[in-house]
């Protein structure tokens, strides 16, 4: 629960600068000992300072830590001798302060541990396990974005459907191993020499997909080529020639949804595959009552 709620906050604060953030909470740390010195020693709110000390260190790094801690404590001390604590000795405010400081790490640091497990798991979720990629899921949540991106400033967007041909054989031939590295190796070229603002997922098998904001229709078909060719540069050493068959769709009408856009990209694949293998079929979306597609622009040999 706590970490949501500080989630929420750090969401907010992501974008302010480290030397506000670093104010607003020394200011917090004023506000918290002004009351502490208003509550008098009757009431403990040693846990309060633990929210400024988490946002600071969360937005600009752990080592705030120690130092936030030192100013928590001596706040606290402060507030309760100004409002007139009484000790036995002077050990017992140093004890309180040393003890408070310890608390204040050590739950920081707890605080601090939760959160990035929590982005690990994250990360870990939207990654394709074999080929350390996008998934699924973290396609779609890209693919949502381009979408509303394109529907807002009417730019084309193209989706590639990329399966490889005859996988089976690699495995039968050369066992799963082998099938596993070459997933990889495709993975890590088409991840390689794409553009950064490009998408590049593992959808399942031997299928993988790539969204391309922003690239004209009549340059798809080359891009597709020129990466099929570096593909196979990186996969003869693995299992020798191997071909694609790719399904690519550009659309200058925004599609409806990701399903759309999945569905269409997938279906010009079969028809690239159909034709025969290391063959490319790509389609342009205009504006049509039933999104229908054109008829494809050409047919190419992909690693030609």
């Amino acid at each position: 629960m706590i970490v949501r709620v500080v989630n929420r906050v750090v969401s907010v604060l992501q974008g302010w600068p480290q030397w506000l953030v670093m104010a607003g909470s020394l200011a917090m740390m004023a506000g918290l000992g002004v009351l502490d010195y208003v509550t008098g020693t009757q009431v403990n709110i040693a846990v309060m300072f633990i929210v400024p000390i988490v946002l600071v260190i969360w937005i600009a790094g752990t080592q705030w830590t120690a130092p936030l801690a030192v100013i928590a404590g001596a706040t606290m001390f402060l507030a309760n001798h100004a409002a007139g604590a009484e000790y036995a000795t002077p050990l017992v405010p140093l004890w309180n302060f040393g003890s408070r400081f310890i608390v204040f790490m050590i739950v920081a640091r707890v605080v601090v541990y939760l959160q990035q497990s929590a982005a690990r798991a994250e990360s870990l979720a939207r990654t394709d396990a074999l080929t350390g990629i996008g998934n699924v899921r973290s396609f779609r949540d890209a693919a949502e974005l381009e979408i509303a991106r394109a529907q807002r400033h009417h730019f084309p967007l193209t989706v590639v459907f990329i399966d490889v041909d005859d996988f089976k054989r690699i495995n039968d031939r050369h066992g799963h191993e082998t099938g596993d590295r070459t997933l990889r190796a495709i993975g890590q070229a088409l991840v390689r020499h794409v553009r950064k603002t490009d998408v590049v997922a593992r959808i399942g098998g031997d299928e993988f997909v790539m969204l391309l904001p922003l690239m004209p229709a009549d340059h798809v078909e080359t891009f597709v080529g020129l990466l099929s060719k570096r593909v196979h540069e990186h996969l003869d050493h693995i299992c020798g020639p191997l071909t694609c068959s790719v399904g690519a769709v550009t659309f200058e009408t925004p599609p409806a949804s990701v399903d759309e856009m999945l569905r269409l990209a997938d279906e010009r694949m079969y028809v690239a595959k159909a034709s025969g293998s290391n063959t490319v079929r790509h389609s342009v979306v205009t504006r049509s009552p039933d999104y229908l597609y054109a008829e494809p622009l050409a047919r190419s040999a992909v690693g030609a």
